[in-house]
């Protein structure tokens, strides 16, 4: 590889680094101004107050919730983030779990009840036609990199999952490690946001939190841009 080529790459990548973390900072930003002046914050602080006031019913109640809107096809990142406010860090294993009960109820309602509909749908969609062959030809590979991607919305590949021959250890295995980053990235959301409407943080905590904030956005920006490039070089997308 001849010097200019080497400089060209390095180049490269370092114009990719600089738009990864700008992307990153952006979207952090994005996000404390969602959750500080607009509705949406509101609606968390009020959600994750009604929970947390019924005690262990809170949780019964955020459970039916989660999996209401999983099955709706209907982002329940909003939730998740109240559930940070409402329980903390308790609420990772929480929303983890309840996550891929919503997801296999899901799968189950595409294999057993749905199928028909949701290959209709598939058929006029290639990117899902060749996620559901991708998954026949490499299960465990294939289905790890779709659940830390966005390339094919969560909810859906529950439903799109259910017409594959994937065993149910094998989807629930995947779905449940897939979810982790996800997870850990809106809890910490909550979290934050706690700190800093009860006034709990001072500089060092500030400092602290956004810290921690930004890698936790950075390492799930961070994976599921290689798995998007890995889902492509196996055609989909």
């Amino acid at each position: 590889m001849s010097a200019m080529s080497q400089d060209s790459n390095a180049e490269g990548d370092d114009r990719a680094a600089v738009l990864f973390w700008t992307a990153v900072a952006a979207f952090v930003l994005a996000i404390g101004f969602a959750l500080a002046f607009l509705p949406l914050g509101d609606w968390v602080t009020r959600f994750s107050e009604w929970i947390g006031g019924l005690g262990a019913l809170g949780i019964l109640a955020f459970c039916a919730a989660y999996i209401v809107m999983m099955l709706l096809l209907v982002p329940a990142s909003p939730i998740s983030i109240a559930a940070g406010v409402a329980y903390g860090w308790w609420a990772l294993p929480l929303v983890t779990v309840v996550a891929t009960v919503g997801a296999y109820i899901a799968f189950l309602i595409g294999r057993y009840v749905a199928g028909a509909k949701v290959d209709r749908i598939i058929r006029r969609r290639p990117a899902m036609k060749a996620a559901t062959e991708a998954v026949e030809e490499e299960p465990w590979t294939t289905l790890a990199l779709l659940r830390l991607s966005p390339l094919v919305p969560f909810n859906v590949q529950n439903y799109l999952l259910g017409i594959t021959e994937v065993s149910t250890r094998t989807y629930l295995i995947s779905t449940f490690a897939g979810i982790l980053p996800g997870a850990a990235l809106n809890v910490y959301l909550g979290v934050v946001g706690k700190a800093v409407t009860q006034g709990e943080a001072g500089p060092v905590e500030w400092i602290s939190l956004g810290l921690g904030l930004a890698a936790t956005v950075a390492v799930t920006v961070l994976v599921s841009r290689r798995a998007r490039a890995k889902l492509a070089e196996k055609g989909i997308g």
